[in-house]
């Protein structure tokens, strides 16, 4: 396991750990992870439908949280970071 993946298997651990513990106590807290619809639209320039089409076709995750759409910013950096590297190539 490389450094980066034990750092977030780590974050991720300690993220479950905070979120279970403000749920038990009826604390409620907007989770770091995650981008909404507005945000990940900032991150990329991208309109809402095209961040759904991404989504749809696996570029970036996405989860359903309350009826509204919530957008992984892990996986938003990581398309944004494959998007620039096949810009320099080109």
């Amino acid at each position: 396991m490389t450094d980066a993946q034990l750092n977030r298997a780590l974050r991720g651990a300690a993220i479950e750990a905070v979120t279970h513990f403000c749920r038990v106590r009826g604390i409620k807290v907007a989770d770091p992870t995650l981008a909404s619809n507005a945000e990940a639209q900032k991150l990329t320039g991208l309109s809402r439908p095209a961040l759904g089409r991404l989504a749809e076709k696996g570029e970036i995750k996405r989860v359903r949280v309350g009826g509204v759409w919530k957008y992984d910013r892990e996986s938003i950096e990581e398309y944004l970071r494959k998007n620039r590297e096949a810009n320099v190539d080109a």
